[in-house]
């Protein structure tokens, strides 16, 4: 039952998490842009936390898209390619 309830603890506060970086998202490409370096390193950031709550697929979108963002600006050094 305790190994339970730390799961279902550690699974909220990564589903408020997910919640805060879409809030993020939402900031980041009105000031800097939808096509922004920022939002391509918000974006990685989201493909390594999607999958500890099984959000495998926004995950691979998530990295697809910081690389597609990354690749057009000629930013492929960025720790987040």
């Amino acid at each position: 039952m305790k190994q339970t309830v730390k799961t279902s603890r550690a699974a909220g506060q990564l589903e408020k998490m997910f919640r805060e970086l879409n809030s993020a998202l939402e900031v980041i490409e009105k000031y800097y842009g939808a096509e922004s370096r920022e939002m391509a390193e918000q974006l990685s950031l989201m493909a390594q936390l999607l999958p500890e709550i099984g959000e495998f697929d926004y995950a691979a979108e998530s990295a697809n898209r910081a690389m597609q963002i990354l690749e057009q600006i000629g930013d492929t050094s960025n720790y987040a390619y």
